[in-house]
């Protein structure tokens, strides 16, 4: 899972050059660095919440194929309500709804392909990834987002019980998952 500030070219350039596989996290960079990046059929390109709002992301999700899409929650950081909002795991389908807008698509098949594409990347160190997904009810932000509690704390006036998960590429037996506080979900 790479984050990549102010250096994309650079970036993508090592990637290619090295054959890595992954994903790029939150990616803001030049859409057709990203184009070209995709068609090595190494990288993922994921997005979270904010997408709503950050124009960086709309052009990259918009010039990039499905096919090469992750939906990610950063919680809890990137919430489409802006920076001082906390964003929450069961936001990822506002970042779901925008990408189909920009693609002229549904959510629900955001939602399908994009969980195809995590499967794909996930699939061998998460055994039961998507069963599990299939299990979840349809994850959507709440209407109007009505957040104004301190971005890195929890409300204890609403708190938010885990989505049980068999197994993910977090906590799957030999899996590496991905590193730091984000993580890369399907929606």
């Amino acid at each position: 899972n790479v984050h990549s500030r102010n250096a994309e070219r650079q970036t993508l350039e090592i990637l290619a050059r090295t054959g890595a596989r992954g994903i790029m996290h939150a990616y803001k960079g030049d859409p057709a660095w990203a184009v070209e990046a995709a068609k090595s059929g190494q990288l993922l390109f994921s997005f979270p919440p904010s997408i709503v709002y950050k124009w960086e992301y709309q052009e990259a999700a918009r010039a990039l194929p499905l096919e090469v899409l992750l939906l990610e929650t950063d919680s809890p950081s990137l919430a489409a309500g802006g920076p001082k909002e906390r964003n929450e795991p069961a936001f990822i389908g506002l970042a779901a709804e925008k990408v189909a807008e920009l693609k002229g698509l549904t959510a629900s098949q955001v939602a399908a392909q994009t969980t195809r594409n995590a499967a794909r990347l996930f699939g061998s160190v998460a055994p039961g990834f998507l069963e599990a997904l299939s299990r979840q009810p349809a994850l959507a932000g709440p209407a109007g987002r009505q957040f104004k509690h301190a971005r890195w704390r929890k409300d204890p006036a609403n708190p938010q019980p885990p989505l049980p998960v068999s197994a993910t590429p977090h906590d799957a037996p030999g899996g590496r998952g991905t590193a730091g506080h984000e993580g890369c979900h399907a929606a």
